[in-house]
Parts: C-alpha cells; structure tokens; sequence
C-alpha cells in the first residue's frame, strides 16, 4: 500500500484550519487573545448600517431626481395617456378612501342590509317562455269541464306529456267515465295532419283547448268538443277549433275513449284537485308571508322617517331659540 493512505493516529482535523497543529499524536490548538477591539466592533457596527441605509436612500433619490445641485430632473418615459390614467386611478383611490372613512360601520351595516332586501328569493325569479311554442321539458295536466254539440256536459282532466309525446285523458259526465291514451305515434300523426298557422301549433291548441274549455279569455278563440259513443263501451272524443272568418270548425285532434268505472275515474279526478289544492294553499301561505314581510319592512321605514321628522323638528325648535335670544 501507498505511503499517502498510511494512517499515523489520531482524531481528524479539517484541512486549513492553521489553529491547530498535531504534536505527538495530540491536537493543540492556539488560542486567541482577547482584546478591547471586538467590543469596539459591536459599538461601531449600528453606526456603519446607519450610514449604509443613509447612501442607500441617497443614490435612490439621485437616481429618482438627479444628483443634488445639478438641476437635471430623471426623465418620465411615460404618454400623455399613461399619465393621464395614473393621476386619474390615484385621484379615484384617494376619493374611495375618503368615502369609506366618512360613513360609519353602522352606516356601511345598514346599506348592506338594504341592498340584501332589495334581491329576490332564489326561487321566486320567474322562468320566461314562449307559450306558443313547442316545449320538450314540460309535463302540463288539466281540469277542466266542457259543453259538448249536443249541449251536454263532461269533466275533463288530461296531462299532455311533450317529452314522451303521449296525451292522457280522462272525460267523465258522472254517469260514465271513459279512459283513453294517445301515444307517440298517434301523437305526431295528428301534430304532422294538423295544417300549418304561423305562431300556434297542434300542441298549443290543444293545451289551450283542454285547459280553457269552450273558451279561451285570453284571445278569443273558440273550441267545440263532441263526444260520440261508439261500439264496446268505446267514446270518440274530438275537439276542434271554430274559425270565425270561414264559419266552420277546424279539426285539431281526436282520440278514442274505453269506458272504465265511474268510481275510478272519480277517484282520479278527486286526487288531481286535491293535489292542486294543497298546491295552490302553499303557494298562498308563502304570499302571506311574503307580504308580511313587506309590511313589517314598511312600518320599520315609516317608523324612522318619523323619528327623523320628530328630530328635525326639535333641532329647528332649538335653533329659533337660539337664534332669538
């Protein structure tokens, strides 16, 4: 083996480290002397950062402004524009600052809870939609009760599915009660029959027909129902509608009815109104509430716009005393 790997005892040392010198297989180490000049050093080292921050802030301000005494001036790089902006977005700070600090946390509260009034429930935005036209979303059911030609009188309740297009019916005169279903592809054969008009289709007319009756308040039109008894306890079930500028009728859809119970028809019906009832009971307790609301926020504001008069009052009271002494 080499003579530079011999190992000659001893612990290790790090190279450099002149302190220390290896005698006899013992490390001795030089120690220094303490002198008055290290707490000299401490003494005089917060006055050397000081001067350093000092010239720091100096050669800032020179390169900002120019060297002092010269009179040059730092050159802005910036447009007209750039300018312009800059002072107009320091001028619109300075008067947002100015305007939170002159309201106060009870001030700043109040419009909050204000403004919060002001925003409608989240169910309560209605949903716009063109009535007219053909929804594929919807699921509409009705009761309502008709005149047939013969001048005599049914209860109808339908639901007209247009997702599945499918028409439910239901059609009773409390004697007798008929059940019929037009599916998907009775559906469109009459939707496709059914001659072209500009805004009103099969499915508009007959929801209008079937939740209207003979008369439909809201544009005038006119539908005539007839109800035609057929063999094995079946009913032909027809509506049309009366077009006034021909004097005749226009055929918009017919189904066929089966006759079933009395007691199962009647019993459907009862559900259905029901149903409509609970409905409509929960939408007019949420009315109620609503408008008790509104009535409590009312006297609350009538509440301090007296309180504000009664003060107004009072300070012009001691302001004439004042000004008539």
């Amino acid at each position: 083996m080499s003579s530079s790997y011999s190992f000659t005892g001893g612990s290790l040392r790090l190279k450099g480290d002149s302190s220390s010198t290896i005698q006899d297989g013992k490390i001795s180490k030089k120690h220094k002397h303490k002198n008055k000049s290290k707490s000299s050093k401490i003494v005089e080292a917060p006055s050397s950062k000081m001067e350093h921050v000092a010239s720091t802030i100096n050669n800032n301000s020179v390169d900002q402004h120019g060297p002092s005494g010269s009179g040059s001036i730092r050159r802005d790089l910036r447009t007209p524009a750039e300018i312009a902006y800059d002072e107009a977005m320091a001028k619109r700070a300075e008067e947002k600052v100015l305007r939170k600090a002159a309201r106060s946390h009870k001030e700043q509260v109040e419009e909050l809870n204000s403004y919060l009034d002001k925003l409608t429930e989240y169910n309560d935005i209605p949903k716009k939609k063109n009535k007219m036209s053909r929804s594929m979303d919807e699921d509409f059911t009705y009761f309502v009760k008709i005149v047939d030609e013969d001048g005599d009188r049914y209860y109808l309740k339908s639901s007209i599915d247009e997702r599945t297009n499918t028409i439910l019916m239901q059609l009773t005169n409390l004697k007798v009660g008929w059940i019929g279903t037009l599916n998907q592809h009775q559906v469109r054969a009459l939707a496709k029959k059914f001659p072209h008009e500009e805004h009103d289709t099969f499915y508009s007319h007959t929801q209008r027909a079937f939740s209207k009756g003979n008369h439909s308040e809201a544009d005038g039109k006119t539908y005539v129902f007839t109800c035609k008894k057929l063999e094995k306890n079946r009913l032909e079930f027809v509506w049309k509608q009366m077009v006034d500028d021909l004097n005749s009728l226009k055929i918009i859809g017919n189904a066929e009815l089966q006759e079933r119970p009395i007691e199962e028809v009647l019993a459907k019906m009862m559900d259905h109104s029901i149903d409509e009832m609970e409905t409509l009971r929960s939408a007019n307790e949420q009315k109620i509430f609503e408008i008790q609301r509104i009535n409590g926020q009312l006297n609350k504001a009538l509440e301090t716009v007296k309180q504000t008069v009664d003060m107004k009052e009072k300070l012009e009271g001691d302001l004439y005393r004042k000004v008539n002494r």
